[in-house]
């Protein structure tokens, strides 16, 4: 999609679909309790008014005047009304094609579709954590090594024990030449490996690799402080 067709707020999320010739926005509110997402069409006026605003909350109330496609609410303390209605199936089909359309790198990605609580997918907490992978929660034997363009160097173990708190599972090690394991995550008949992007395009064995205990794992104080801080930075993200 051009860059210059899409727009990004706090909650929100605007585009012009290419293949139907309409425009789009999305708000999505997150937090521990639950979420809430909400999908409009909207004009292509309201687009290009999107953004200039000093507030964000003005973005938001704009795109609240534009016909609603379909809702999403569930929390902890049940759903706010249906749970999912759709009022117009060819914006919504619109709208979930341009979900597929978003490629991933990371192993398993195309049937990355287990939920949890949230209705969020293993995909969604890549996108998530790509902005909280640091060198601080990088191993530290590779932390020298560690870059922005190559994130997810050294955060498989803490990443897949992560994943398995969110989505439960089981998290397997591949073995490695070095001796250590490459940590990934197997939810039901759903294998996907959130940081497999730091061997490029080597090919990695997913087939029979020994399970992984968090117990010897976290017996290395620092790993464990790792995960405790990548832990805390995701929650915060979430709200």
């Amino acid at each position: 999609m051009d860059k210059k067709r899409e727009k990004r707020g706090n909650n929100w999320t605007a585009f012009f679909d290419p293949e139907t010739g309409r425009y789009f926005a999305e708000i999505m509110y997150t937090s521990r309790e639950g979420r809430e997402q909400y999908d409009y069409e909207i004009t292509e006026d309201i687009f290009e008014r999107l953004g200039t605003f000093r507030d964000d909350v003005d973005n938001e109330r704009l795109i609240k005047g534009a016909k609603m496609t379909y809702s999403f609410e569930n929390t902890m303390y049940g759903t706010l009304g249906p749970e999912r209605v759709v009022w117009d199936e060819e914006a919504y089909g619109a709208m979930m094609g341009r979900d597929k359309k978003k490629k991933y790198k990371f192993y398993g990605w195309e049937t990355a579709d287990v939920t949890d609580a949230r209705g969020f997918t293993p995909r969604d907490y890549y996108d998530l954590l790509s902005d909280i992978w640091c060198a601080d929660t990088c191993a530290p034997r590779m932390r020298s090594e560690w870059t922005k363009e190559n994130k997810t160097l050294g955060q498989c173990s803490i990443t897949a024990f992560l994943m398995q708190d969110i989505f439960g599972g089981k998290v397997f090690g591949i073995p490695l030449e070095n001796g250590s394991v490459h940590c990934f995550n197997v939810v039901g008949d759903c294998v996907f490996d959130l940081t497999s992007e730091q061997f490029g395009g080597k090919a990695l064995n997913y087939e029979e690799c020994p399970e992984q205990s968090r117990e010897e794992h976290f017996a290395k104080e620092e790993k464990r402080l790792r995960y405790e801080y990548l832990k805390a930075r995701l929650e915060a993200a979430l709200g």
